[in-house]
């Protein structure tokens, strides 16, 4: 085998994560917004959630804002957007634990996730690298029952360091046992921070770009795939 560890990333990389936000969001609101007195958000809520969702994992990845700050702004920020400025941060913060309950349940995975799981998982060593709350990455995991299929789970808020930052990889290579660099992968849908953070310590990449979307960042992967089914190849060499 050309690469024996694999590192892989959750969201949108395994876990369907547009699906699970989706679901996610829509039963919070309803929820937490009908119990309010206050008509449910139109369809364009998911828009804008996920506009301001991403911006501030952006901010996240350069360090100028928390996962505690995150969680509830993106909804404090979501409300203002939607011409509601009724609610205060404890509002907010109710609303975001709800919403991460639902999302610690949804363990949709992607088309081929298990598959690769299963497969490779008899001749590589998986490790699951993520930038994301710990609470509810694990009770995904647990959800889809995969969890027996890595061999090391490194989630950023619970280490202290997150991709693409050299200090998240060095954890995530020590308790991959120290490999040979030469023989691990990273494997992620993210430019910024999967691919980023592996070309930075000296690893090869694959991005994961299943829409086909034009990389003008850059930011350079060894491997390019759009469908998970691809990284037999690469990995046999």
């Amino acid at each position: 085998m050309k690469y024996k560890y694999l590192f892989i990333d959750a969201d949108n990389t395994i876990f369907d994560y547009s699906k699970a936000e989706r679901e996610s969001l829509h039963k919070s609101l309803r929820e937490s917004i009908l119990q309010s007195g206050i008509s449910c958000m139109p369809e364009t809520a998911l828009s804008k959630y996920r506009e301001i969702n991403s911006s501030l994992w952006k901010e996240l990845e350069n360090g100028t804002v928390s996962i505690d700050f995150l969680r509830v702004e993106r909804f404090r920020r979501l409300f203002k957007s939607c011409g509601i400025n009724s609610f205060d941060d404890e509002t907010c913060r109710n609303i975001s634990e709800v919403y991460l309950d639902h999302l610690g349940n949804s363990g949709h995975m992607l088309e081929g996730a298990l598959e690769i799981l299963e497969t490779l998982g008899k001749s590589c060593t998986f490790s699951l690298i993520t930038n994301g709350i710990g609470t509810v990455q694990r009770s995904r995991l647990k959800a889809a029952g995969i969890e027996k299929y890595f061999r090391s789970i490194i989630i950023s808020e619970e280490i202290g360091f997150k991709k693409p930052e050299k200090n998240f990889f060095d954890e995530a290579v020590k308790r991959s046992g120290n490999p040979p660099a030469d023989k691990i992968l990273v494997i992620g849908d993210s430019l910024s921070s999967d691919i980023k953070g592996g070309v930075n310590y000296g690893l090869d990449t694959c991005w994961f770009n299943p829409g086909r979307d034009e990389n003008i960042t850059g930011i350079i992967p060894r491997y390019e795939i759009s469908s998970l089914n691809e990284l037999y190849k690469i990995t046999e060499g």
